[in-house]
């Protein structure tokens, strides 16, 4: 976990899934301003917690939800090796 003033940075596992899927339901409906399909989403959620390359990170104010990260791991020859890739970034 990483603390910046009284914002709070943490790793989601996979334990907390659910978590993670009403914070990007909110994030999509707050850009969409429309009420979201939340079987639309379902799948690619249990998707990216199941994939053991990707991770979701999630920044907390007071115990609230103010942002989110998705990101996966990849491999390129540039790189020699490994590399993060940011999928999402979320922000309230």
């Amino acid at each position: 976990m990483l603390y910046t003033n009284d914002v709070v940075i943490e790793q989601l596992s996979p334990v907390n899934r659910a978590a993670a899927k009403q914070f990007v339901l909110q994030l999509l409906t707050e850009l969409d301003d429309k009420a979201i399909d939340e079987t639309l989403y379902e799948g690619s959620i249990e998707a990216f917690f199941d994939n053991t390359k990707s991770v979701v990170y999630v920044a907390k104010q007071n115990d609230k939800y103010i942002g989110v990260l998705t990101a996966v791991e990849s491999i390129a020859i540039y790189s020699q090796g490994a590399y993060g890739v940011i999928q999402e970034l979320f922000v309230l």
